[in-house]
């Protein structure tokens, strides 16, 4: 599991470090570990930025972009397993405390494409996420972009979702990814790209 990581964190910086250039707010990588994503790594933008992250560390998948932009595209008996096993933690006024509103809100991402966490686990902070998927058609692993709210609003978060779906698009294509198959998974980046 390590190695094939630190091979994914290889083959995935290149186009990390082109989407914190395009939306000039910082990039993780996280992997799923049972109800908790593990960031893999990280690309800061030049500017300062008030992200406090660490590669190696984990937060809950209910209430990070990543964390709900994986699960969101496991197979329903994954999404099951995990979510029975979640302790609901409240961190802010806005952190999902309920199996409802998680199964809502990956209802949302899976028509969306992608997951917003929107100051449920630090006030001030923004996260749009999308999934990373293998030649199998398997979420195994998620892209984000962070930065404060004042920086990433309501307007703009369109156009930030557009970078960061094109890039895990790219990023799955490199992995093996076959687009000509047009499996269920891809439909959420069809409906931003037509290729």
């Amino acid at each position: 599991r390590a190695v094939e990581q630190v091979d994914l964190r290889t083959r995935v910086h290149p186009y990390f470090r082109r989407l914190a250039a395009h939306v000039g707010e910082t990039v993780h990588l996280s992997v799923l570990q049972k109800t908790s994503i593990v960031y893999l790594d990280k690309v800061e933008p030049n500017r300062r930025v008030c992200v406090s992250s660490k590669t190696g560390t984990s937060n809950p998948v209910y209430c990070t972009s990543m964390g709900k932009a994986m699960l969101a595209f496991q197979p329903p008996e994954v999404i099951e397993q995990i979510v029975s096993k979640i302790r609901f933690v409240r961190y802010t006024h806005k952190t999902l405390t309920s199996r409802e509103a998680l199964m809502k809100a990956l209802d949302r991402v899976r028509r969306r494409g992608y997951a917003i966490d929107d100051q449920e686990i630090e006030v001030g902070v923004r996260c749009v996420g999308a999934p990373i998927f293998d030649e199998n058609h398997q979420a195994i692993a998620a892209v984000s972009v962070s930065g404060p709210t004042s920086r990433i609003t309501a307007p703009n978060m369109p156009e930030i979702a557009e970078h960061l779906l094109r890039c895990c698009r790219d990023i799955s294509l490199s992995l093996g990814l076959h687009a000509k198959k047009r499996p269920r998974v891809l439909s959420a980046f069809e409906r931003h790209y037509h290729s």
